[in-house]
Formats: structure tokens, sequence, C-alpha cells
């Protein structure tokens, strides 16, 4: 007979696939949607080359026990969010992320590298001062 705790470990182990095939599936629509290039996925979830090649494929599963890695892909998925509720539209969000930004002193896509400048971006965008240009 299984422990209550053991049936409980094994029935949490689905949700936890399952919750880590979303977040992995959004953060790679995200990336292409968003046009980031291998090397900005591989600062932005400290990983080699190799890998970012296969998170912008679409083959590589974000673990939940790799914390920074899977807050900084939720982070960017929200920035995604927050910037569609502007431009409702990729190649517009593409734009702003690479153009220079006089308000934060820099274009957004070098901040997008840290989980710190990924929140200060989403907070950027949902104060209302990021604009459709």
């Amino acid at each position: 007979m299984m422990s209550i705790e053991a049936e409980t470990t094994r029935q949490q182990e689905p949700d936890k696939r399952a919750e880590a095939a979303v977040l992995s599936s959004a953060f790679c629509r995200c990336v292409k949607s968003m046009g980031l290039s291998e090397t900005n996925v591989g600062r932005l979830l400290n990983v080699q080359a190799n890998v970012a090649a296969r998170v912008r494929e679409g083959s590589f599963q974000l673990r939940r026990s790799e914390e920074e890695r899977w807050n900084r892909a939720a982070l960017l998925v929200d920035l995604y969010k927050a910037l569609w509720k502007v431009f409702s539209d990729d190649t517009e969000i593409k734009r702003w992320l690479s153009l220079y930004n006089s308000s934060i002193g820099d274009s957004p896509l070098s901040w997008i590298e840290t989980s710190a400048g990924l929140e200060k971006l989403i907070d950027y965008v949902r104060s209302g001062r990021c604009a459709k240009g």
C-alpha cells in the first residue's frame, strides 16, 4: 500500500509537467514574437548557445526546480502580454523593443536580459508611459 505522501507526490508530477509545458510553450512563442535572438535568450536564461537554440525551436522544457530561469521566463511572458495590450502587433512590439527610449536611457531590448530589467519594463509598460509611436 502506498503512503499518502507518496500518492500525493505521484499525483503532483503530471501537474508540474503540464505547468512546465505551458510556460515553455508560451515562452517560446514570446521569444519568436518579440524577435529575440539566441544571444538574448541565452543571457536571459543563463544558458549556452546550443540550449538557447533549442528554446527558440521549442524543444527545451523549463523546469520549476530551476527557479531563476522559471521566473525570468514567466516575466518575459508577462512583458509580452503587457506590450500586446499596447501595440496589438508583433511588428510594432519588435520595433519598440529595438528603438532607443530616452525615458529608460537605452533600448528596451537591452533590459530584457535580467529579472530586474524585465520587472522595470513591465512596470513601465503597465504604467501607460509606453505608447504607440
